[in-house]
């Protein structure tokens, strides 16, 4: 396998992790693991675990404590941001639906390039490259 098949293959591997995080929170090491394959560090903030309010967050560290990290709709924003360029934006409005669509695109995208990767693979290997 070559080192740019290897690395759409993590990367495939990374967003379609990241597409069953609907509507989760992603500590700093999450963020870190799911940006690495795309070649850099995504965004955190120090957030508040606010479970009282209506709709607030809930963190594993409980009632009044905070945690480092991204909502997993803005790391797959980021990450398709990478890949697209920065004008890339999605049209929908919630997080579960932003979170689906940036890694929907990036999903295709990758496997287009995977496509591509093997079909140049076979004709080398056709040629005798």
């Amino acid at each position: 396998m070559s080192k740019d098949m290897a690395k759409l293959q993590a990367q495939l591997k990374a967003i379609n992790e990241l597409a069953e995080y609907d509507h989760c929170f992603i500590d700093e090491a999450g963020v870190k693991e799911f940006t690495k394959p795309f070649g850099f560090e995504g965004s955190t903030y120090e957030a508040q675990d606010n479970r009282d309010t209506f709709k607030g967050l809930s963190l594993a560290t409980g009632t009044g404590t905070s945690m480092r990290g991204q909502d997993a709709a803005e790391t797959a924003i980021e990450i398709a941001k990478e890949v697209f360029g920065k004008s890339y934006s999605t049209y929908m409005q919630g997080r579960g639906s932003r979170l689906r669509q940036a890694c929907s695109d990036v999903r295709k995208h990758l496997e287009n390039k995977i496509e591509v990767e093997k079909t140049s693979a076979a004709a080398a290997d056709l040629l005798g490259i």
